[in-house]
């Protein structure tokens, strides 16, 4: 009997076992987005026209999320002043759309942690003031109540810290 050496033996297993993960892995990503689609559909009580809005309103809410990264000077801290409020101005647009209404208030508050971090990171006066201006009317639109600097600060060290835990120390001092 002619004996092949161990190693390939263990190898031809070793790829078999590596091809059935790859088959495996696919076919489960495949069963597992339809047995999704398949449950949603099957407890949806929703009628059509309120899934489709309620489906575009998470994808708003997904876009505010990204809007909200992209205007943040810690994620891109290269990022020049003008295209940090053309990130904030687009986020000021979805604020305007009247179909979002319901969240409306979750693009304030987003539209507003954004200037307060563009008032810190600025460096021109006149545009922080106004970044600070338009985030303590926004926040104030919200119902709180206390929209000092000491607040805004703390907004921004919060955001910040969200980002990046270093970017609190700079905002402090």
């Amino acid at each position: 009997m002619l004996r092949k050496p161990f190693g390939v033996w263990f190898s031809v297993a070793l790829v078999l076992l590596i091809a059935g993960f790859a088959v495996g892995w696919l076919f489960g990503e495949r069963v597992d987005y339809f047995w999704y689609l398949h449950e949603r559909h099957r407890l949806s009580t929703l009628p059509k026209v309120e899934q489709a809005q309620a489906d575009w309103m998470i994808t708003a809410l997904g876009k505010v999320a990204e809007m909200r990264l992209r205007a943040s000077p810690v994620a891109e801290p290269n990022l020049q002043d003008q295209a940090r409020r053309g990130q904030i101005d687009a986020l000021n647009h979805m604020r305007q759309i009247g179909e979002l209404a319901e969240i409306k208030p979750i693009l304030d508050l987003s539209v507003a942690r954004a200037e307060v971090l563009l008032a810190e990171k600025s460096s021109d006066p006149q545009q922080a003031a106004q970044a600070r201006e338009t985030a303590r009317a926004l926040i104030q639109s919200l119902g709180w109540e206390d929209s000092s600097d000491d607040a805004l600060r703390a907004i921004a060290a919060r955001e910040a810290n969200f980002w990046n835990p270093d970017f609190t120390r700079k905002v402090q001092k």
